[in-house]
């Protein structure tokens, strides 16, 4: 387990843990970590890239995408980058295999212990009327019980299989094994509840650069609340709390600019030099 985050976590039962993360800033533990986790998160374990291509190759999608979605990948790279500080292996890759595309299915599969675990993230814009963490985690959940009961147009576990297939992944044989048998039964048109699975339902709030502090015990009050109805294996939350988009767009050298209602104009966008 790696320290590099401002982090709480909560033990809110047998089942459920409460992880809450504050990222204000990039200090240098938080970069040097980026830096040295960058290429297995983004390419995958085997991949040979050096570190500055698989930068040049994220800053090109970032560069092209609205503000909703820098917001959701950003949010997912951290929780990619978190997750891997307390020891989660990720079967994954955060970039999809077509370049520039949105992954079309679960955001990310990981593994600790024997267990299989089943990432989705949503975040938002303080400023964005009715945004909370809580809001976005029951988000997540819905999203995640919509893709396991078939209530989607795509299949999430070929795309997770792919992934996890990918000699640069180098996902254990078994777990390749799972993923495309649930693929095949989601062809076969049969489908699964959440109750069956660990899942990870995570929330990510953007503040657009002036930090507030939340408080912790009001948080977790929200967070039973809204996950009572929930129906799980095991029930991992993460609510994440950043200052702003600008901090991993700087750190990528991807240059926005944000209007008062913290939505970037697209006429500004390029890649630093």
């Amino acid at each position: 387990m790696v320290k590099v985050f401002d982090s709480r976590i909560e033990q809110l039962s047998d089942d459920v843990e409460f992880h809450y993360i504050n990222i204000k800033e990039f200090d240098k533990d938080l970069i040097d970590y980026i830096n040295g986790n960058f290429v297995r998160i983004c390419k995958g374990k085997n991949n040979k890239s050096s570190l500055d291509i698989v930068k040049k190759r994220a800053a090109k999608f970032f560069e092209k995408k609205d503000e909703r979605t820098r917001n959701g990948a950003t949010a997912e790279f951290f929780l990619h980058l978190y997750l891997r500080s307390i020891d989660y292996q990720q079967e994954c890759m955060f970039l999809n295999m077509e370049e520039t595309s949105i992954k079309k299915g679960f955001d990310g599969y990981y593994s600790k212990e024997n267990e299989e675990w089943i990432l989705e993230s949503k975040s938002g814009n303080s400023k964005t009327k009715g945004i909370s963490h809580s809001s976005k985690i029951s988000e997540a959940y819905v999203s995640l019980k919509k893709q396991l009961s078939g209530d989607s147009e795509n299949d999430p576990w070929q795309n997770a299989y792919q992934h996890a297939n990918s000699r640069d992944v180098d996902t254990s044989e078994s777990i390749v094994a799972i993923l495309q048998g649930f693929s095949d039964d989601f062809i076969s048109e049969k489908f699964y509840s959440t109750e069956n699975f660990n899942i990870l339902p995570a929330a990510t709030v953007f503040l657009n650069g002036e930090w507030k502090e939340f408080d912790f015990e009001e948080l977790i009050r929200k967070v039973r609340k809204a996950v009572q109805n929930f129906e799980y294996k095991k029930l991992m939350i993460i609510c994440c709390t950043k200052k702003s988009l600008e901090l991993f767009m700087d750190f990528l050298g991807v240059s926005i600019r944000e209007d008062n209602n913290g939505s970037n104009g697209k006429d500004a966008i390029n890649i630093s030099e």
